[in-house]
């Protein structure tokens, strides 16, 4: 597969093909090819202290500012789409200064397509007839993320620690009644789920809780950093941290913000590295779940 760009109008889901796969039935038939696009890169934020192995503005950032993507093209009449003013409109409809699409775009060995979202920056579309009825345009979009991301949501469950259950040993094998027998009470078991970003960059996740569970908690047993709330929640209740934007909220229309169950002590908002990322969920009671949401992320 070559290169592959399209636009997603974000209120609508339409699809405007910058560039199809060579391979593809369409391609000939495509209005609109792409001579170039560049897929910028990320500006790293202004270090004002050169303090290492810290975050924000110091010497070690995680944290980056827009890029720009610029693509430069032509557009020509065909059967399906005569006018090539009007198949240039429906892009210049999403450069609007309100408009937010997205971009999806793949290479060959990508398993899937990475998206961005876009606003526009430039667009431009001399009047020239050189070469006939064609338009060559030019837009130039920024990035605010800085980056693309899967397009798919990777979902994952992390297992609870503790909860062994009570057995005892008996002449016949082992068994989990405490009646006639040495018997051993309920004890905690370690062990962490591993949470893997297939990126290059840091991405940040949302987690939910579901009850019932009381304290429900979440960290990573190598660096220690953790998310603790101070709540009971009851059978089904569910609560959800995301991590990029520091809320805390439960799902309802609108949603419940549900900050004053964050043990500010103790908790911090956790990230998931390029890699492998281990993390145990536990809560007092040893019951209900957590669940990693996150897309992975690449400059």
């Amino acid at each position: 597969m070559a290169t592959t760009a399209r636009l997603i109008d974000e209120n609508t889901g339409e699809s405007i093909w910058l560039e199809l796969d060579d391979g593809d039935p369409d391609w000939c038939n495509s209005s609109i090819f792409t001579t170039s696009i560049d897929f910028g890169f990320a500006a790293p934020r202004a270090v004002q202290s050169n303090i290492p192995d810290a975050n924000g503005t110091t010497d070690l950032t995680e944290y980056h500012a827009d890029k720009v993507i610029t693509w430069n093209g032509w557009i020509k009449p065909t059967l399906d789409e005569p006018f090539p003013a009007v198949t240039w409109e429906r892009v210049r409809r999403l450069c609007a200064p309100n408009r937010r699409p997205w971009m999806f775009v793949q290479e060959d060995g990508w398993d899937e397509e990475r998206r961005m979202i876009l606003r526009c920056d430039q667009l431009t579309s001399p009047l020239d007839r050189q070469y006939g009825p064609l338009i060559n345009a030019s837009v130039t979009w920024r990035v605010p993320m800085g980056v693309m991301e899967s397009s798919t949501l990777n979902v994952q469950k992390c297992g609870i620690s503790g909860g062994t259950g009570g057995k005892c040993i008996t002449s016949t094998g082992f068994c989990f009644t405490n009646s006639e027998c040495d018997y051993f009470v309920a004890g905690d078991f370690g062990g962490a789920t591993i949470i893997t970003n297939e990126g290059t960059v840091v991405t940040y996740p949302i987690i939910a809780f579901t009850g019932p569970a009381k304290n429900p908690r979440v960290f990573n047993p190598e660096t220690g950093l953790g998310i603790y709330l101070n709540v009971t929640l009851a059978a089904g209740q569910q609560v959800a941290i995301d991590t990029m934007y520091k809320t805390v909220q439960e799902p309802a229309t609108p949603p419940i913000n549900r900050l004053a169950w964050w043990d500010f002590t103790r908790s911090s908002w956790l990230t998931v590295e390029s890699g492998d990322n281990p993390f145990a969920y536990a809560s007092d009671d040893k019951q209900g779940t957590c669940t990693f949401y996150w897309r992975d992320r690449w400059l």
